[in-house]
């Protein structure tokens, strides 16, 4: 008798666990997702951002480049 509860405490204990684990995971797979999408936003606009800035870093200092470059010749 006691050979069989000792077997049936851990299966009872994992199963629960189990079911613990499956009602909680469409809740924690949503945070995820909503925290992985966040991020991903985030990391989105700071590259938008530092292309801009670098786009418009490069206009603005190539003038001076090609007229110094040009005065070389």
């Amino acid at each position: 008798m006691n050979g069989n509860n000792l077997k049936s405490k851990p299966i009872d204990s994992n199963n629960s666990f189990l079911a613990l684990a499956l009602q909680s995971l469409p809740f924690t797979s949503f945070v995820t997702i909503n925290k992985a999408a966040n991020f991903s936003v985030s990391l989105l606009v700071a590259f938008n951002m530092a292309a801009h800035f670098l786009m418009v870093s490069a206009v603005s200092v190539s003038p001076s480049v090609f007229a110094i470059s040009l005065s070389k010749i």
